[in-house]
């Protein structure tokens, strides 16, 4: 794997990196932020209104294998949590709670310790109405499920949650926190929190898997050495804006 491989733009695509503005947090106006795929790569579209769609797969095994795994991990967390040690979230620094795919009763209980919620699953809307009719700020980063988001998302993602942690609370200037989910909190809502690791405290991708696996072990243990990873950490040696901040879980 080479490590200094990076995507190359188009010549007519905005390229996005670690210093650049990106869409602000979003409150309960009909709103929200989008990413999609073209030719050039993943581009982030301005804001456009909330689609109310219900779930969309591509087809009748897409559909089966993601209930399935959906009810494997329902089913982990509410009758195998003995053994497996797996919640439905779990606080992984004192900005981001890391979790599954919440549902009305979740998003309750959130809605007055969290300022926004990163929705990663393409495949499903989440509920992003509710969200937002509580007065909480709302990014959804279409991911196809079972895939690691591109680079370009991560650094949406990130960078949206830095402008929470650092003074942008939501309208009911809630706690500046962030709910980052997918379908089972282990994959692409995970490649988020990583990333963000990497960024906010400067560590390298196996420091950021090591703490994450050690707040929620059901994640995949290998997405450090995933290449869009690897990337982004490799930009952030480079261009990291941030000042480093020292670990604090409080």
């Amino acid at each position: 794997m080479d490590l200094s491989e990076k995507r190359i733009p188009a010549p007519d695509e905005p390229v996005l990196t670690l210093q650049d503005d990106v869409p602000p947090a979003i409150g309960p106006e009909t709103t929200h932020v989008v990413v999609h795929e073209t030719t050039a790569g993943t581009v982030v579209e301005e804001q456009v209104a909330e689609e109310e769609e219900g779930p969309s797969f591509t087809g009748f095994w897409d559909k089966t294998r993601w209930s399935v795994s959906y009810a494997y991990n329902k089913l982990a967390v509410n009758h195998l949590s003995f053994y497996k040690k797996w919640t439905w979230f779990n606080r992984i620094d004192k900005v981001l709670i890391l979790g599954a795919l919440p549902d009305k009763a979740v998003i309750q209980l959130l809605r007055d310790t969290v300022a926004g919620v990163i929705n990663m699953c393409a495949e499903h809307p989440g509920e992003g109405k509710n969200i937002r009719s509580v007065g909480i700020s709302y990014l959804r980063l279409k991911t196809p499920d079972f895939t690691v988001p591109e680079y370009d998302a991560l650094v949406t993602g990130v960078k949206w949650i830095e402008k929470i942690a650092d003074g942008s609370p939501g309208s009911d200037n809630r706690p500046p926190r962030v709910y980052v989910h997918c379908k089972a909190g282990r994959g692409r809502s995970a490649a988020v929190v990583i990333c963000w690791l990497v960024y906010r405290y400067q560590l390298t991708p196996l420091e950021a898997q090591n703490i994450m696996f050690s707040k929620r072990p059901q994640v995949d243990k290998t997405l450090h050495l995933h290449p869009r990873v690897v990337q982004f950490y490799q930009c952030a040696l480079e261009t990291n804006g941030a000042t480093r901040q020292e670990w604090d879980d409080s």
